[in-house]
């Protein structure tokens, strides 16, 4: 008989902590607290100095995009029990902080998660390098398609699905949501995730496999998108 097993993630925004490195313990903590099969983490500030056992314990396996110790860089951790490559294709030649996996579930669908790190809410050229790498991963047969981090679009009214008044970029807003639209994606964090902003976002090409999201205080500035998708293992 199959069972309903669900796969859990927390999305961790590793920003203004001054380095991945220096939270080793709080990342500890975390994902001894919430255990996720996968994180999903942006603005690490790694390096190649810096390994990725002296972060995460053994039973992770670690995939990294570092920029450098002063900002950026995204990364996934994924438990070594899945079975996992990097997706190198379905990242754009150009400058773009963004990271793919797929995880391969047996006589299942395969996942492609990604994370995905955009610095600032008016850089067009990172959003359209990642409209491109998210349309490769749609384009990717037979594969459930899921992309967290931190978009850096603060003028979105989720809940609403209308732009706020103050919104400094209202075309790269609008651009990005008709992106969406277009694949046949969503966005499914509703809840804001640093003040008043919902700026840590889920975007996946199968929306009904997630029966649960919560935000969980953060070891940053941000919240964590916590999430459960529901796969058949």
């Amino acid at each position: 008989m199959e069972k309903e097993t669900p796969v859990h993630w927390g999305e961790n925004r590793n920003s203004e902590i001054n380095s991945a490195a220096g939270k080793a313990p709080e990342i500890h903590h975390l994902l001894q607290s919430l255990r996720p099969d996968v994180l999903i983490g942006t603005e690490t500030w790694l390096d190649h100095d810096i390994a990725s056992s002296e972060l995460f314990p053994p039973e992770y396996k670690v995939y990294r995009k570092d920029r450098n110790r002063n900002g950026g860089g995204v990364l996934i951790a994924v438990l070594k029990t899945l079975v996992t490559t990097e997706e190198p294709l379905l990242c754009p030649n150009l400058p773009c902080e963004i990271l793919w996996i797929r995880i391969n579930i047996k006589n299942r669908r395969d996942l492609l998660i990604g994370s995905y790190y955009r610095p600032d809410d008016g850089d067009e050229p990172s959003q359209l390098r990642m409209a491109e790498s998210i349309k490769l991963a749609c384009d990717s047969r037979n594969a459930i398609v899921v992309l967290g981090g931190d978009f850096n679009f603060p003028s979105w009214d989720w809940e609403n699905s209308i732009l706020k008044r103050d919104c400094g970029y209202p075309r790269l807003h609008r651009a990005f949501k008709e992106s969406l639209e277009e694949l046949q994606l969503e966005q499914i964090v509703k809840t804001p995730t640093r003040g008043e902003n919902v700026l840590d976002l889920l975007v996946t090409s199968h929306p009904g496999l997630f029966p649960h999201i919560e935000i969980v205080p953060g070891i940053s500035d941000h919240d964590i998108v916590y999430a459960e998708l529901q796969v058949t293992r």
